[in-house]
């Protein structure tokens, strides 16, 4: 996933630049260069929060955690990773709903809206799939903590 994140990364910083040179040097606005910005930027959002997720890097408060003892942690942990996991379907929900209404194509490159829409529901199953091995693994290790 590092390597996917990085590619769209280069790609933006390189379509930024290349308008800002553009702009600069050759007082010439590269119109694709905004919208491809734009459509990169998204998939950078949601490829970057799916493997923030995976690698426990997003903000979280865990003072209540670290006070409970072992078993009560664990339980707190599952129905944490419950929520999440049920967050996540509404979310896949909308955007199922997103993507079958949307039939367009991007002004300038005429890409399909639902190649940049579909980013949300592919994050949002990513962190679904994380989410119910967790709970699953916070069960086991709550059954078998004393």
């Amino acid at each position: 996933m590092e390597h996917l994140i990085a590619a769209l990364l280069v790609a933006l910083i390189v379509s930024v630049s290349a308008n800002v040179i553009g702009r600069a040097l050759l007082n010439h606005s590269l119109p694709w260069a905004d919208e491809l910005a734009r459509m990169l930027f998204i998939w950078l959002i949601f490829v970057g929060a799916a493997a923030a997720f995976s690698r426990f890097e997003h903000i979280a408060v865990d003072l209540l955690l670290r006070k409970l003892p072992a078993r009560a942690a664990y339980g707190l942990y599952l129905i944490q990773h419950l929520l999440i996991t049920a967050l996540m379907v509404v979310v896949m929900a909308g955007g199922y709903f997103v993507l079958s209404r949307s039939t367009g194509r991007t002004a300038i490159l005429g890409v399909p809206w639902n190649l940049i829409n579909i980013s949300l529901v592919l994050c949002a199953a990513f962190i679904a799939a994380v989410a119910i091995w967790r709970a699953w693994r916070a069960g086991q290790l709550m059954l078998g903590a004393r």
